[in-house]
């Protein structure tokens, strides 16, 4: 006894939504091959049938009424094609009146289908996600060629479906692909930006030792060569983040209530170093500075030293730079605040900094846009907001803040 197939059929639907047909009306491809099946057999209507769990959905049409195609379907109690999902086999009615399977379906007297031939459309995996069919309005004798030729058409229409379902699910793969390849790359482009900071701090520091009186002649050379090989590794950074430009979007945020004096307490050793080094005063007040913050460690880190290198760029010798924490609206929030004396940032410009790769000039320092960027990012996916009060030739303060909770 043959077993039926279910509308339902969960693999079976799977297949049919794999195809992307569901979506698609008035196809040109399934059109055709529709008209072709009209002009054979020589009936009135025919059909690239799909059936969905409740209705059956038009692929392809000819010969249809206006109304009926521009639904793109008919609810699963005017199809006949279900028939052919059902049994896995051809429908073959000669006379829908008399034929005991579809006499009562309400398509025969709505749409007037005296005569109908239907074919499975199958998946690669054997699912049968619809029916190729012709339709008479008059009864009629199909013939065993017939059926053969209609079960022809149908597999050149099965194949179309499945290079269609390969086609949807390839893009999807792309599209993932790509996904994953940019999201590497901006990875990729806030460590290799990231890397600069550490690297300042040891160009700095090997110019505080290259003041000292009592080196040696071999040390001097030493160093030397050191302080030469961090302008090399500054400038191949340089060039690999500018022709290797891409999108800060997503960032892996894992927030957690952590000790503020954990995440400072490196911060302002590395800004006591860059200060020293840089010939600037440097202060942190942080005597109302909460004792812990709810948020991501390593991005939030990476926020202050981004916004502390940058007020050492621009700030010129024997100027300041002061960096502040401290709650507002009654501890539901943490402020942080990097003040500098220096250049400044020009009144057009004040906007834009924080774009991802806005090329802005500060006096002899050019920016890549990518750090600023970042720090907005960073601090969104805290639930704050991040600005920047400047005056040209005074200096600027960068706030932003974010939710302890």
């Amino acid at each position: 006894m043959l077993q039926r197939q279910s509308t339902g059929n969960k693999d079976r639907l799977n297949d049919l939504i794999d195809t992307g047909l569901l979506d698609v009306s008035e196809d040109e491809i399934f059109d055709r091959f529709s008209r072709i099946g009209s002009e054979l057999f020589g009936t009135s209507i025919a059909l690239v049938s799909l059936v969905a769990e409740d209705h059956q959905h038009f692929a392809g049409s000819c010969g249809l009424p206006s109304a009926i195609r521009k639904q793109g379907g008919t609810p699963l109690s005017h199809s006949f094609c279900k028939h052919v999902v059902w049994d896995a086999k051809p429908l073959v009615v000669n006379n829908a009146r008399d034929d005991y399977r579809v006499s009562m379906n309400l398509a025969v007297e709505a749409f007037g289908i005296a005569a109908y031939l239907g074919v499975p459309l199958k998946s690669q995996r054997g699912h049968v996600l619809g029916a190729y069919c012709v339709i008479d309005t008059e009864p009629r004798n199909w013939t065993d060629q017939e059926v053969q030729l209609a079960e022809d058409i149908g597999l050149l229409v099965s194949r179309e479906i499945e290079l269609r379902r390969t086609a949807e699910t390839l893009m999807d793969t792309s599209m993932q692909l790509e996904m994953a390849e940019e999201k590497n790359v901006e990875l990729v482009q806030m460590m290799l930006h990231d890397l600069k900071n550490p690297l300042h701090t040891i160009r700095l520091a090997l110019q505080i030792l290259e003041e000292a009186d009592s080196l040696e002649d071999d040390q001097r050379e030493v160093l030397e060569m050191c302080t030469h090989s961090c302008v090399e590794m500054n400038n191949m950074l340089h060039s690999f983040i500018v022709s290797n430009k891409t999108k800060v979007t997503e960032l892996s945020v894992r927030r957690k209530y952590i000790a503020s004096e954990e995440v400072l307490t490196g911060i302002i050793e590395q800004a006591t170093i860059q200060a020293k080094g840089c010939g600037i005063g440097f202060q942190a007040q942080l005597e109302r500075c909460p004792e812990a913050f709810y948020a991501d460690p390593d991005l939030l880190n990476r926020i202050i030293e981004n916004l502390l290198a940058n007020a050492f760029k621009y700030t010129p010798k024997g100027g300041q730079v002061e960096l502040r924490v401290r709650p507002i609206e009654n501890g539901r929030l943490t402020l942080f605040e990097v003040e500098d004396s220096g250049t400044g940032i020009p009144a057009e410009e004040r906007e834009a900094i924080f774009d991802q790769y806005f090329s802005g000039k500060s006096g002899n320092h050019e920016s890549i846009g990518l750090g600023l960027a970042f720090c907005k990012a960073a601090v969104a996916e805290h639930r704050g907001e991040i600005t920047v009060q400047s005056a040209e030739g005074v200096g600027s303060t960068f706030r932003f803040y974010i939710t302890n909770d």
